[in-house]
């Protein structure tokens, strides 16, 4: 037990330098971007991202749950070899789903674009839509698997380390390329990120378990089935989550411009680079609440605890966002801008209280209880839709921005109340609820100030 504590001490500490590189690298490349093509520039392939997503619908390949089906086969003795079909099988179908995807996106892309690309920006769009498609719909889910794969060895530092290693790469690509191709540039970069992970990645599988080929060259059905009903149950979550983001630049594109989606990209990408330094601390409790059996005191003392450091979590994303704006904006856009220090006001408080529920969340998820997860990110989409249309056409891209935070803060509660009561932790949640109320009062407050002086002080 005490071996396993410090691995998992360990794999959060060191698991914490991904964000942070992470987060200097992609807005280093996101500020090489904004002085290329500017901030209308970046907000069209923030929505092409965006609308390239919703072609991941339908992998239901079971990748977002390979670290807890590789846990769970590691913890049983002299059965390597069935972490190696879940693996090959799980990356083989992964590649399947998504390969597929990306061609039928591919046929039908230059009509979404016709339909929702102002007419000055359609050939631009139209440059960049491969890209886009290569990047984030099919090399992106095989990351991920490979990643997940990692994280099933419980070594999430050397999955750290990876990932790190191909945020410099970004970064490197980007400066290379953004300067002579624009977007175009930007694009490859991101490829050449998504390949350094699926490649390097495999080596450090092939390390970790010497029975893994240089390629995945098997494939079996009964793990077809194992992991795509577990895939369907998590892409059923993943469904209303890819749907969220979509629709808020939708939405927003409508009402706000492609300047404020740029704006309110600028924000995501800050606030969730903010957030995955909690995440990523976080991310070994999938693994960890996997291989605890069925031992609930051993459950109760892991969601207390990281339930305190979530706390603490919430509030620094959320002040530090708001404390930090200025210096941000002034760093990515070349001025201190009063509309990107509101957005960041109105999503820090989401994204702040929504820290609160990631332990329950990543726990329900290593112990296979999916059904408040998939409820926190339906209401979500529907948050979005119920609230940010009308709020947008009578506030423009505030009101949008506004709904985002209402979803962000009913589905932490919808987290919270549902696992606790269906992983019978509900005690870590009343015993918490004095200071996460506290937290989520701070927040609030810090928010409101932050939108107050943004109002006198900023031009």
């Amino acid at each position: 037990m005490a071996l396993r504590d410090s691995r998992l001490v360990k794999n959060a500490g060191v698991a914490l330098i991904q964000p942070l590189v992470a987060m200097v690298c992609v807005f280093g490349a996101y500020r090489l971007l904004t002085h290329a093509i500017g901030i209308e520039g970046v907000g069209l392939w923030s929505l092409l991202v965006a609308g390239s997503l919703v072609a991941r619908l339908g992998d239901v390949s079971g990748s977002g749950g390979l670290a807890r089906f590789a846990a769970i086969e590691l913890s049983k003795p002299l059965l390597e070899s069935a972490v190696v079909r879940y693996i090959n099988t799980v990356t083989l179908t992964t590649v399947a789903f998504n390969g597929l995807a990306a061609a039928l996106l591919w046929l039908v892309a230059s009509f979404v674009i016709d339909r929702f690309v102002g007419h000055e920006r359609v050939t631009e769009a139209r440059t960049l839509m491969p890209f886009a498609i290569v990047g984030t719909v099919f090399l992106s889910p095989i990351a991920a698997t490979v990643c997940s794969a990692i994280d099933g060895t419980q070594r999430v530092d050397q999955r750290a380390i990876l990932v790190s290693c191909s945020s410099v790469v970004l970064l490197l690509a980007s400066w290379l390329l953004i300067p002579r191709y624009g977007g175009a540039g930007f694009g490859v970069a991101q490829i050449l990120q998504q390949l350094v992970v699926i490649v390097f990645g495999w080596m450090v599988l092939r390390r970790r378990i010497p029975h893994l080929g240089p390629f995945p060259n098997s494939w079996s059905r009964s793990v077809f089935r194992e992991t795509v009903g577990f895939g369907l149950r998590l892409q059923a979550t993943g469904l209303a989550s890819l749907l969220t983001e979509p629709l808020a630049k939708l939405i927003l594109s409508q009402w706000g411009g492609l300047s404020f989606v740029g704006y309110y990209e600028f924000a995501l990408r800050f606030l969730n680079q903010a957030r995955s330094l909690v995440v990523a601390g976080a991310q070994p409790l999938v693994a960890a609440a996997a291989g605890v059996g069925d031992d609930i005191s051993k459950l109760d003392a892991l969601l207390d605890k990281s339930t305190k450091v979530a706390i603490l979590g919430g509030l620094c994303v959320c002040l530090g966002a708001i404390a930090f704006s200025p210096i941000f904006s002034y760093l990515m856009i070349g001025q201190i801008r009063r509309e990107f220090i509101y957005v960041i006001c109105i999503l820090g408080f989401g994204f702040g209280v929504n820290v609160l529920s990631i332990p329950f969340y990543l726990i329900a998820l290593g112990r296979g209880v999916m059904r408040w997860n998939l409820a926190s990110q339906i209401q979500a989409a529907v948050v979005i839709i119920v609230l940010g249309v009308p709020l947008g056409f009578e506030f423009g891209g505030y009101g949008v921005v506004v709904s985002l935070a209402a979803a962000l803060v009913f589905s932490s509660a919808f987290v919270l109340a549902g696992n606790g009561h269906d992983l019978r932790n509900i005690e870590v949640v009343k015993q918490n609820s004095k200071w996460m109320i506290a937290s989520i009062l701070v927040m609030f407050l810090a928010c409101c100030a932050g939108a107050a002086l943004a109002l006198e002080l900023v031009i």
